[in-house]
């Protein structure tokens, strides 16, 4: 176990920049919203002089000036697209009309709805500024998670299990050597869910009514006024105790991200939005601090609804409450319920309020929210009276749509059976009133096709790793088809456009370069026909209305959209097993690469997959690669024996990669042959490779990133 602790700026060391920087390449490599692998191999190639340079400006005090100088700009990308129906005046109800073809499908949807793209502005950060955000987390933050009761179940950190013996509820240390900063998704949400679920059940069966409540605070990173992390209030309040250097450190954290939130009010309102409306910027999304401090937040919240309501259950997933009270009989709608929960608590008002009395602002205790404005909309909160055996049935039906759909992400898919899985289902039904809850809080269309989608994608990436490419072609095809159809048209792209790379990365990786042509059309096309479709339309950006999208607005959606795509395509160049070394790019692969911006010659690109490859970013990982694509082991960078140190199982890392390198008994050899014969006086020497943090983990715990990796990313893709 490594345990790390910093008086002073003077006392920090490389080691903490080095396992800074493997955490900031962990939670790089599994979020979504980022791409960022060119900029990390270009950051690795001299990675030992850049972790001495930043750890000497910071040994001399320089951490604001590091701040600053890694805030970048705010940049806007596609949410979600908004339809209300249009007022057409008289009593006769439109009825429902449904098109199959996706361009009558969309013309039906512009004359009968009126349309609101809906955006979000998310941060764009270098290298440097992620690896002072896991530094943040390492030696400071953990203490910020620490202090969350057992409620909150998302955006946990990594931790050891408690020493044996330690009271109940006890949390273990922080793992600073684990593989990135947080726990994977999907087991905090399938507890937070199904701990829920199971609470209403023993109610239900032990004949007391219960009332079931999600709620979800809107564009909750949006409305937070970083200032309060470094607010002793805060710190008072939650129990975090800082020392003088932490609190330096946390506090010139706290102004750059208040710099990044007063840089992002500037551009809401020079985008239209109304001034008045905008306390705060927010919070930035794709940076790993954002997560733990968002999280942090509502430990005030937290602590109100567990002690003073005496909950049933109360479960918090980041910015969506699952809460289950005993119904006391006299609340059977929710303004009435608000106002028994305001007569328990200190955070929730009495009533709504606002023009249409659909605002429920919380309030947390102790004065330490500053700007941070926590916003419910009474329209969108659900409420369940369940009672007797109409409430176990109900809860059954949910129950049985989770069993549903886990079974066939468990399940080996087929080729055959791609079209009729239920996750298809759910893409070409006709609206939400053919559409299935799996929990309280999915009764929403939009989600119910998320995770649709990103079941069906993972059953055909399991395919792709599973099967020859020649011997599923046609199914092949027929799903790229599918996505055309269903996925990437107008009135969907803004849904699912996070999931073009995916798409894009499986069709490199098989080498089906006409379809990655045409997917990449359609998703620009539809873009394209959306812009037109809106042009002079209201718009909203992190929630708030603004007069119109201009032109610019839509291009920083497209170059997004283009340098995600040029990212996925990179990354899943196909290698050649037999000797080794890049397959040969046609000409449409070459015009591929050119129209997301990768304007190179084959021997460029060919360069940049294989630095890719060596700096563990590739869709293959570099053990994989090692052991059957690589023609050399990675040279050696210059210093690099400086980072040697740092590693605290280094001895051991090196007697395990000696001794798996070759062929011994039933066991394969971890090297190709072929890189051992041609390795040159400046190549890694075969013990090294993995211990370095270009790769960002031992060998055994790059099988688990591999093995996690599409889970992780299907998963998050659910709840954006």
């Amino acid at each position: 176990m490594t345990k790390t602790t910093v008086e002073s700026w003077g006392s920090l060391q490389l080691a903490e920049m080095f396992y800074a920087y493997r955490k900031a390449k962990a939670d790089c490599f599994f979020e979504r919203s980022l791409a960022v692998s060119r900029d990390f191999v270009e950051y690795e190639s001299t990675l030992p002089e850049r972790l001495n340079l930043l750890l000497a400006r910071l040994q001399s005090g320089e951490v604001r000036q590091v701040l600053q100088e890694g805030i970048g700009k705010p940049r806007l990308c596609s949410k979600k697209l908004g339809t209300a129906p249009k007022d057409v005046g008289g009593n006769v109800p439109p009825g429902h009309g449904f098109f199959s073809d996706p361009s009558r499908a969309f013309q039906h949807l512009c004359d009968t709805h009126n349309l609101t793209p809906e955006f979000r502005l998310v941060g764009d950060f270098s290298v440097q500024m992620h690896v002072m955000s896991a530094l943040w987390i390492n030696l400071v933050g953990h203490k910020f998670d620490k202090a969350l009761s057992k409620s909150s179940y998302g955006s946990r950190l990594r931790r050891y299990r408690p020493e044996p013996g330690s009271p109940e509820g006890t949390l273990g240390n922080y793992h600073t050597e684990s593989v990135g900063s947080f726990q994977p998704y999907f087991g905090p949400y399938k507890q937070w869910r199904e701990r829920g679920l199971s609470a209403v059940r023993e109610e239900l069966t032990a004949e007391r009514a219960v009332i079931a409540i999600t709620m979800d605070l809107t564009s909750y990173y949006h409305r937070i006024d970083p200032a309060f992390m470094a607010n002793k209030k805060f710190h008072t309040y939650s129990g975090i105790a800082l020392s003088d250097w932490e609190l330096d450190f946390t506090k010139a954290f706290a102004e750059a991200l208040g710099a990044w939130s007063d840089a992002t009010k500037g551009k809401l309102i020079e985008i239209g939005c109304e001034a008045k409306d905008i306390t705060v910027g927010g919070l930035p999304i794709g940076l790993s601090i954002s997560r733990v401090i968002s999280n942090a937040l509502l430990i005030g919240l937290d602590r109100e609804i567990e002690q003073q309501l005496s909950p049933v259950y109360y479960g918090r997933y980041v910015d969506d409450l699952f809460l289950v009270l005993r119904d006391p009989g006299t609340a059977n709608n929710m303004p009435k319920l608000l106002e028994f929960i305001h007569e328990r608590t200190k955070c929730f008002p009495k009533k709504a309020t606002g023009r249409d009395k659909n605002q429920i602002w919380l309030k947390l205790p102790d004065g330490y929210q500053g700007k941070t404005t926590l916003l419910l909309q009474q329209s969108k909160q659900k409420i369940f009276f369940l009672q007797g055996q109409a409430g176990l049935d109900l809860l059954s039906s949910i129950e049985s749509q989770i069993r549903s759909v886990s079974s066939e992400r468990r399940l080996m898919p087929s080729p055959d059976n791609l079209e009729s899985m239920a996750a298809a289902k759910v893409l070409t039904a006709a609206g939400q009133a053919s559409e299935e809850a799996d929990t309280l809080r999915r009764a929403d269309g939009l989600s119910v096709r998320r995770l649709g989608w990103s079941v069906l994608l993972r059953a055909v990436e399991t395919l792709a790793r599973d099967l020859r490419q020649d011997d599923w072609k046609a199914e092949r095809d027929q799903f790229y088809k599918f996505a055309r159809n269903h996925i990437l048209r107008p009135d969907k792209i803004f849904d699912h456009l996070d999931y073009l790379p995916r798409l894009l990365s499986l069709s490199v990786a098989l080498m089906d370069w006409p379809n990655a042509k045409r997917l990449l059309e359609s998703a620009t096309s539809s873009l394209d026909k959306l812009e037109q479709a809106t042009t002079g339309a209201t718009i909203k950006v992190n929630g708030f209305s603004a007069t119109k999208a201009l032109s610019s607005e839509w291009d920083d959606v497209r170059h997004g959209v283009l340098n995600s795509s040029a990212d996925a395509i990179i990354r899943s160049l196909r290698w050649g097993q037999r000797d080794g070394g890049p397959r040969h790019l046609s000409e449409v692969a070459i015009s591929v690469c050119k129209s997301v911006g990768l304007n190179s010659t084959e021997s460029e690109l060919h360069q940049l997959s294989q630095a890719i490859r060596e700096s563990d970013w590739a869709k293959v990982s570099y053990k994989d690669h090692l052991r059957r694509d690589a023609k050399r082991q990675r040279p050696m960078v210059a210093a690099e024996t400086d980072l040697y140190g740092c590693y605290a199982q280094h001895d051991d890392l090196c007697q395990f990669l000696n001794n798996s390198a070759v062929a011994k008994g039933l066991s394969t050899a971890r090297v190709h042959p072929r890189c051992r014969a041609e390795k040159s006086a400046n190549e890694v020497p075969i013990s090294l490779p993995m211990q370095k943090p270009c790769w960002l983990l031992p060998p055994w715990n790059s099988l688990l990133r591999v093995k996690s990796q599409l889970v992780w990313q299907e998963l998050a893709a659910t709840r954006s």
